[in-house]
């Protein structure tokens, strides 16, 4: 169970970066 649990809170942190980083790029992008 332990595995899976990291494996969901990686993936999550990934997702949350990937989010943020768009999130970056669009306001660079618009200004």
């Amino acid at each position: 169970m332990s595995k899976i649990i990291k494996i969901l809170l990686g993936s999550a942190l990934l997702g949350i970066v990937f989010l943020v980083q768009l999130l970056v790029l669009g306001i660079e992008l618009n200004f």
